[in-house]
């Protein structure tokens, strides 16, 4: 009787052991610090610039240190079957998604993002530059008499211009002091469908695209668009890289806006 005790005794004792020593699970809320992120205005009085945060599908309480200098108004979910990369559409195999979120650049200065995503919290500081022009000289074939345009973005990263007749255009571009020419895209077109295998792109056969990306930055480059549509616009879109802070600045040419 004494055996049968106590083998049930040490049986109730090791079930005991086992269960106190079992783990207990608890998801931990953490802090999560995204990368600082310079950017420009994109003209002296404004700018626009949005960010992208993977695996999150909602945000609240989202707060900016300074609204005067950057205020976030929009979200937008992203789950999207394929994605672009560098002018390549890829297929999204992983399941991708994201949360972009967009706002406004007010003035110069740094504002720091704070937003929640379930328990945890979500930190970004945000430096913003006052608008300059990245452009030391562009010239549009067939527009301002072949003369640069470049001076025409001394206020604001874009310009609309009007072009003659003409059977291909070519963009001459050189960037400014301290900056780079990262990729150049030139369209004419509507609606974009890939050729696979190409950074050339047809756009239901109203129109078509080029695009450039020059790894590593060109302080200048040449680039032309074969069969074009002289009744249609055309964007020329040249995306620049500040040397020192490494910041991005895209500007853009429209060419006969059909707006």
């Amino acid at each position: 009787m004494k055996k049968r005790f106590g083998k049930v005794f040490a049986f109730a004792m090791a079930a005991v052991l086992t269960f106190s020593i079992s783990p207990v699970l608890k998801v931990e809320a953490k802090t999560v610090t995204l990368d600082t992120e310079t950017v420009y205005m994109t003209s002296k009085d404004y700018g626009y610039y949005s960010f992208e945060v993977e695996n999150i599908k909602k945000v609240s309480k989202m707060k900016s240190s300074n609204a005067n200098v950057y205020k976030p108004y929009a979200y937008e979910l992203n789950t999207s079957k394929r994605y672009e990369d560098y002018g390549v559409w890829k297929e999204n195999k992983n399941n991708r998604y994201y949360l972009r979120i967009s706002g406004d650049l007010k003035k110069a200065g740094t504002a720091k993002l704070t937003f929640n995503s379930g328990k945890d919290t979500y930190k970004k500081t945000i430096k913003v530059k006052n608008y300059v022009n990245p452009l030391k000289t562009l010239k549009l074939s067939n527009v301002n008499k072949n003369k640069s345009i470049a001076g025409k973005f001394a206020l604001s990263n874009s310009y609309k211009c009007t072009g003659s007749n003409a059977k291909s255009i070519n963009v001459k571009a050189y960037a400014a002091s301290g900056w780079t020419i990262e990729s150049i895209s030139i369209s004419n077109m509507s609606y974009r469908y890939e050729v696979k295998g190409s950074t050339h792109y047809r756009y239901d056969d109203e129109g078509n695209q080029v695009y450039r990306y020059f790894k590593g930055g060109k302080s200048n480059c040449n680039v032309a668009l074969n069969d074009y549509d002289f009744s249609k616009e055309v964007n020329v879109q040249i995306k620049l890289r500040n040397k020192s802070n490494k910041a991005n600045l895209t500007v853009t040419a429209t060419v006969n806006d059909e707006d």
